[in-house]
């Protein structure tokens, strides 16, 4: 039991050294990246912005008791996945398509944020 605890122990520590080298890469814009450190540095700033999302409309249904919102955003979050399929389509099957996938995914999250926020 206590090999079993101190594997999860050590296999949590290197996922955290490997998402720390990652911030660090992707926070001094990794002007010298391979395309996969691209990848996951496009990832996670889509990540970011979605979790920013996530709490200013987590704020907004607080404050509104209208299904309205509720409904808008699920219609706004199948645009957003469809046209940044489409948008990345032309890169399918190419190393560059997730990085181009998520950097769509942010960018259309970030209008969505400065949308919302104009309604607070």
């Amino acid at each position: 039991m206590k090999k079993i605890a101190l594997l999860i122990l050590m296999l949590a520590n290197i996922g955290y050294a490997a998402e720390k080298n990652n911030k660090d890469l992707c926070a001094n814009q990794c002007a010298q990246c391979d395309q996969t450190t691209m990848n996951i540095c496009a990832y996670d700033h889509f990540k970011n912005t979605d979790a920013e999302l996530n709490n200013l409309y987590k704020k907004l249904t607080r404050e509104s008791t209208t299904d309205k919102l509720r409904i808008a955003q699920r219609a706004w979050i199948k645009y957003r996945d469809a046209q940044c399929d489409y948008e990345a389509s032309d890169f399918d099957d190419g190393s560059m398509q997730p990085t181009i996938h998520s950097s769509c995914l942010a960018e259309l999250t970030k209008q969505r944020i400065k949308e919302l926020d104009n309604q607070i």
